[in-house]
C-alpha cells in the first residue's frame, strides 16, 4: 500500500511536494512544521486517519472506540495448499492469513513465501499461539509447523468505524476510509471526491 503514495509523488516536481515534514499545528490558511517552519495553502487537504486528524482539527472529535489489527509475517519454503487469501472465522478472534509471494514473487528475495497472518481486535503479541492455533485448523495442520517467524506489526486505529462528518471545515478539506468504511478503496475514492469538490470550486 505505501507504494501508492509513493507512486503519487514520484509524478509532482519536487519543488512543489515536501514529504517528511511533519505537522505541529494549523492556523487558518497556514501551516505549521515541526522544523519550525511555516507556509500559506489556498487550500488544505488533510489525507490522514480520524485521530490524527482530530489532533488538528476542534470540530471533529476523536474516534469513541478503536479496532487494532495485528501482523506476524512468516516465511516457510513450502507452502502446502494455501491460496492468497485465506479467512479463517472459527477462531477466538477472525484471522486472515494473505500470502503475497502467490501474487508476485518478489515479495522474497531468497524464494522463500513470506505469510502474512493478521489479528483483528484485541491481541497480545505471541507468533507460537498464532502457530498453533493456524495448527488446530483441519484444513492447516501440518502446513504451519515449519513456518519461521519474521517480524510483527500493530495498528491501533487499523479498521476504523465510519463517521458521519462533512468533508470540509473551510479552508481545509478531508479525505480518509474513516468517512466510509475500512479499505483502500474507499479511501481514494474520497480522495477523488475531494479533489473533484475542489475543481468545481476553482
Amino acid at each position: 500500500m505505501a507504494e501508492i503514495p509513493k507512486q503519487l509523488a514520484s509524478s509532482i516536481p519536487n519543488d512543489l511536494i515536501k514529504c517528511s515534514h511533519p505537522v505541529t499545528h494549523l492556523e487558518g490558511q497556514r501551516i505549521f512544521f515541526e522544523n519550525g517552519k511555516s507556509l500559506n495553502a489556498n487550500r488544505i487537504v488533510l489525507a490522514c486517519n480520524h485521530r490524527s486528524l482530530s489532533r488538528f482539527i476542534k470540530e471533529v472529535g476523536p474516534p469513541e472506540k478503536s479496532r487494532s489489527v495485528s501482523t506476524y509475517f512468516f516465511s516457510t519454503s513450502n507452502l502446502g495448499s494455501l491460496g492468497p487469501l485465506n479467512f479463517i472465522l472459527n477462531s477466538e478472534i477472525p484471522i486472515q492469513v494473505v500470502i503475497p509471494t502467490l501474487i508476485h514473487a518478489n515479495y522474497s528475495q531468497n524464494g522463500d513465501h513470506l505469510c502474512m497472518v493478521s489479528c483483528i481486535g484485541g491481541h497480545v503479541f505471541d507468533p507460537e499461539g498464532i502457530i498453533q492455533n493456524l495448527k488446530s485448523q483441519p484444513h492447516l495442520g501440518d502446513q504451519v509447523q515449519n513456518w519461521s517467524y519474521v517480524h510483527y506489526h500493530h495498528v491501533d486505529d487499523a479498521l476504523p468505524f465510519p463517521y458521519e462528518f462533512s468533508q470540509q471545515v473551510s479552508p481545509h478539506y478531508f479525505c480518509g476510509d474513516w468517512l466510509s468504511f475500512g479499505s483502500i478503496e474507499s479511501a481514494m475514492r474520497s480522495g477523488i471526491e475531494v479533489a473533484n469538490k475542489i475543481i468545481s470550486e476553482s
